[in-house]
């Protein structure tokens, strides 16, 4: 690497950043991000199989949790609250839910908290507070 062993200079260095700043920018200016601006196509059988597949694979607190909260974004309110009442089935008497697997989780089982709730907003079911 000869490249890396060469001292750069003060005028190489404000070019250098200069070069930087505006690729920075033209990438922060751009509506799209680089990403296409027109979707795929999504019917609600392709829903139904996404929802399939993340149901069969998640299994720990925190892709529990993650799961609970597409439930939540997406409408879909009965699983949300089968997923909200097997969290709490699954608590810790500390609090922590969806505690499978391992009793050295601390963060993850935060993530099920929004989904709980939610789940108490909508049946008024106090086992979820």
């Amino acid at each position: 690497m000869k490249w890396a062993q060469k001292l750069i200079n003060s005028g190489e260095m404000i070019k250098l950043n200069t070069f930087v700043s505006v690729l920075i920018l033209s990438l922060i200016g751009s509506s799209s991000y680089g990403q296409k601006s027109d979707h795929p196509p999504c019917d609600e059988k392709t829903v139904e199989k996404v929802k399939t597949a993340m149901l069969c694979m998640q299994r720990y607190s925190w892709e529990h949790g993650t799961a609970m909260q597409g439930m939540l974004e997406i409408g879909d309110t009965i699983k949300l609250l089968i997923m909200a009442r097997e969290s709490v089935q699954r608590d810790k008497p500390d609090g922590r839910l969806s505690m499978v697997g391992s009793d050295k989780n601390i963060a993850d089982t935060g993530v099920n908290g929004l989904g709980v709730i939610a789940a108490y907003r909508i049946t008024g079911d106090e086992k979820y507070i």
